[in-house]
């Protein structure tokens, strides 16, 4: 068994750092991540970076495929998520995926986050883990891409700051996902 666990980056303070509040709060959820991973990566991202320090990695990889979801295809329907946010009450990430045109839109990003997923998983032995540290609104949908099921419920809801999942893979297949919440 391999097992890659993904954790969104924790609470972010003016421009791209992290606050004094997500630095103590990675720490403190420290305590929740696996001894010994034999890859860590972080997004590109600076706040992914230094949730990865204050997790106690001061050396990890830098990979641009754990980054945020986004670009020129969601763009035409950012007025229409920002409207159901307003009508109904949901979040952004629940929004996003009440419209299928936004869901179609967003699926060739979340398949590629999830083969990246998938590449690590393969890059490990048997028996090893990795930890990447990513991105809220971008490791729902991959997740939800590999596991074959477009809906939160797969994952309890959205993730929140430092939470994950830890994906155990199997000849490279996904055979369980573990939800990783802080509270």
């Amino acid at each position: 068994m391999k097992t890659v666990e993904l954790r969104r980056h924790s609470i972010r303070g003016e421009g791209q750092s992290l606050s004094p509040q997500g630095l103590e709060l990675a720490k403190k959820a420290k305590a929740d991540l696996l001894p010994g991973y034999a890859r860590v990566i972080a997004s590109d991202k600076k706040r992914a970076q230094e949730t990865a320090e204050a997790f106690g990695f001061p050396e990890y990889e830098v990979d641009q495929r754990f980054g945020t979801m986004g670009g020129e295809g969601l763009a035409p329907l950012e007025d229409r998520v920002a409207q159901l946010c307003r009508e109904r009450g949901l979040s952004i990430l629940e929004a996003w995926l009440a419209l299928p045109e936004a869901v179609q839109a967003i699926r060739p990003q979340a398949e590629a986050y999830w083969q990246a997923v998938v590449d690590v998983a393969r890059s490990l032995h048997d028996g090893q883990a990795a930890l990447i540290v990513s991105h809220g609104g971008a490791i729902e949908p991959a997740v939800m891409a590999g596991g074959g099921n477009w809906s939160l419920e797969l994952l309890g809801g959205e993730l929140n700051c430092c939470e994950g999942v830890r994906l155990h893979f199997e000849d490279d297949e996904l055979r369980e996902i573990g939800l990783r919440r802080l509270g």
